[in-house]
């Protein structure tokens, strides 16, 4: 199929996971004979138009002056401009792209990838933002031929929020080769992720005075960027942590593989997370998980079987979590090996991006042959 593909982030410009996972998807399409052309914003230094791995990118120039509204109403405007080719079906990834999707969508069948919603992000809607990408979220789910999401959590929230079904297909990961690694000489937990209120971070900073108790010379580590990082680093001096927790800033992904291998646990403590595609990114490089009870990391991690997990925002469990795992590699690690040995087969089972890649193309298939239906 031909299949055209709207994404505001696409690599090298990645912020958060949907760069990524429109990156592997595309490609691992490309792999199973699909034609993909991507049409992305472009940022400092990257080609206008080039192929990647056998995906056409176009990237679109989008004078990022105004606020959000504005920046994300010139790259629509751009990007509904181009004339990129003859397509099946037309796949939009969340509402930056919503207005250049329905351009398109008026020619061709729309499929809709909802990756997050503004309402679960921020526990409700209490800003005029809150409330105009709400609308834009809204529109681009009704005008959509075939809706995803990416776990059971998130199909319940979109059918909640815009009383539409959609299908469940995960996201997945890439299972690199093990890379022989040294582990840090102090004991590490390692988070990644954007820097925001709704990530979590502030619970394991609270986590860390009864953890330093019993293991003063241990380190957090930070990677990622947000404007919540100044709470953060207050909130460690607070606490008297300081010491101990380094803020990384951004990491490209060779340092994030180093660091996630190199620590002796990832944490992922989200309070809302739509699926949790750091928590597989740690298990793909045999690092065990410890992560919130919520949303699609729910799903991800079976407790005591291939991770660990703790009530959400409960600093006091997350403490106890992060004790039985710093014990554990104290004594020989057999917890450790299990949770990493186990996670390691789900990925293989049920994260593979071909697997993947497959699902979605039957939902273009369907979206293509309900459009002939209406002609």
């Amino acid at each position: 199929m031909r299949v055209l593909m709207l994404s505001f982030e696409y690599p090298p410009h990645i912020s958060g996971g949907l760069g990524n996972h429109v990156y592997y998807l595309s490609t691992n399409l490309v792999s199973l004979g699909h034609q993909v052309t991507v049409v992305t914003s472009r940022q400092n230094g990257t080609a206008e138009e080039e192929i990647r791995q056998g995906v056409k990118v176009l990237r679109v120039a989008y004078h990022p002056e105004g606020d959000m509204p504005q920046q994300v109403a010139n790259f629509n405007r751009a990007a509904s401009t181009l004339d990129p080719g003859h397509f099946d079906v037309i796949h939009a990834h969340d509402w930056l792209v919503k207005d250049a999707a329905l351009i398109y969508a008026a020619r061709y069948p729309l499929v809709v990838t909802i990756h997050a919603t503004e309402y679960g992000r921020n526990h409700g809607l209490k800003t005029p933002m809150h409330h105009f990408i709400h609308r834009q979220e809204w529109e681009l789910a009704q005008k959509a031929r075939e809706l995803i999401t990416c776990s059971r959590y998130m199909q319940q929230e979109v059918f909640q929020l815009f009383q539409k079904d959609s299908t469940v297909i995960p996201n997945g990961v890439k299972i690199f080769p093990p890379q022989e690694v040294t582990p840090f000489s102090h004991p590490c937990v390692f988070f990644i992720g954007r820097l925001v209120y709704e990530k979590g971070v502030q619970t394991v900073i609270k986590a860390l005075p009864q953890v330093l108790k019993y293991y003063p010379d241990c380190r957090f580590l930070i990677g990622g960027r947000g404007y919540y990082e100044g709470q953060l680093r207050q909130q460690a001096r607070e606490l008297g942590v300081e010491g101990n927790v380094f803020f990384l800033g951004f990491l490209a992904e060779y340092w994030r593989r180093v660091y996630t291998s190199q620590s002796l646990v990832t944490v992922v403590p989200s309070l809302y997370e739509p699926f949790g595609i750091v928590a597989l990114e740690a298990m793909a490089e045999g690092t065990p998980v410890i992560v919130a009870n919520t949303g699609g990391l729910a799903e991800i991690v079976n407790h005591n079987v291939d991770g660990l997990k703790f009530p959400p925002g409960n600093s006091s469990a997350l403490a106890d979590q992060l004790l039985r795992n710093l014990h554990d590699w104290e004594v020989g690690g057999i917890l450790r090996e299990t949770l990493a040995k186990n996670a390691l087969v789900k990925l293989k089972r049920e994260y593979d991006w071909e697997q993947i890649a497959r699902q979605t193309a039957e939902i273009y298939r369907k979206s293509a042959e309900s459009r002939h239906e209406h002609e």
